[in-house]
């Protein structure tokens, strides 16, 4: 085994752990009152986002939503098999326009965000979004190595005296500073809560009707969006879904 797979195996199980410990109530999750008739939805970004499907597959678990997901994984956690072999009832699809790292092994001169709008193509209710300009950390709120902290590590680092946060605080400063000009973090937020929504309206058992015209319009009713980045995010629905049979907003 790799130390790619081993690593992404590593997440998957930890993952699915964790699922079962919030479907049977275990601590820490009793306290939250969770309840077998709630809606679930995977949720990951990266690597995990590329996950989403294999853990939704394994936990049995209906939507997923994915930011910027890997669209190639090890052997059976690849995200395109587990699409194939059982796809989502509901799923969205969040991509960034200059991502350069979230795309197939092969595909370096396709453009960005493509291959994850080939995984949305194989599911039957699914909406593939793509915010101009939006990179792979830009889904981010915060610079992470794991659960490392950068911004506020840095300093206890054993480095020349204070060189590594400055470099830490310049990069983290061009990296707001573009992700402030993009909206992609509240852009991505507002159609999340969407998706949320309209999973939680229908139950676990029912099928949300998932409308490119609703997606746009939860961006344009967000303060924290302005209205020429949410008029711009490509928005593209893919299933057997009637348009039609939208409800209004």
């Amino acid at each position: 085994m790799s130390l790619q797979e081993a690593l992404q195996r590593t997440l998957a199980e930890d993952t699915l752990q964790m699922a079962e410990m919030m479907e049977v109530g275990d601590p820490p999750f009793d306290r939250l009152g969770l309840r077998p008739s709630l809606p679930r939805v995977a949720m990951g970004h990266s690597m995990g986002g590329g996950l989403c499907p294999y853990v939704a597959r394994k936990a049995g678990i209906s939507a997923v939503m994915t930011m910027a997901p890997f669209p190639e994984l090890e052997k059976d956690l690849d995200p395109a098999l587990n699409l194939r072999e059982s796809p989502p009832r509901e799923a969205l699809f969040v991509a960034g326009g200059w991502d350069l790292v979230a795309r197939d092994s092969g595909g370096c001169l396709e453009p960005p965000g493509e291959a994850i709008r080939e995984l949305a193509a194989m599911t039957d209710n699914a909406v593939f979004s793509l915010i101009p300009h939006g990179t792979h950390t830009g889904f981010e709120d915060e610079l992470v190595v794991g659960d490392f902290p950068l911004l506020e590590g840095a300093g206890a680092l054993p480095t020349p005296v204070g060189f590594l946060e400055r470099a830490i605080k310049a990069i983290y400063t061009v990296f707001r500073g573009h992700q402030c000009a993009t909206d992609q973090l509240d852009a991505t937020e507002a159609q999340l809560i969407h998706f949320l929504e309209r999973v939680k309206e229908v139950g676990p058992a029912g099928r949300a009707r998932l409308c490119v015209d609703e997606f746009r319009e939860a961006m344009l009713h967000d303060d924290a969006v302005r209205p020429s980045i949410a008029k711009s995010v490509e928005l593209e629905r893919f299933g057997t879904v009637s348009e039609e049979a939208c409800r209004p907003w």
